[in-house]
């Protein structure tokens, strides 16, 4: 869902749902390897997540 407030800002929501682990784990290819590889350092599985998602949603938008 996209937001648009003004032609400078917009905003950017994603709907998270509960997935298991390894549906998640698709998702890493699609970030740097660096940044891969802290995030799996996490403990929490739910950081994880949101930390992948903000990444991928980073990378789309920064190609708009």
């Amino acid at each position: 869902m996209k937001i648009v407030f003004n032609s400078i800002l917009d905003i950017y929501l994603v709907k998270i749902t509960s997935l298991a682990e390894r549906e998640f784990l698709n998702l890493y290819p699609l970030i740097d390897s660096e940044k891969s590889e802290r995030i799996k350092r996490f403990i929490k599985s739910e950081d994880k997540l949101r930390t992948i998602v903000g990444e991928v949603l980073i990378s789309i938008v920064s190609t708009i």
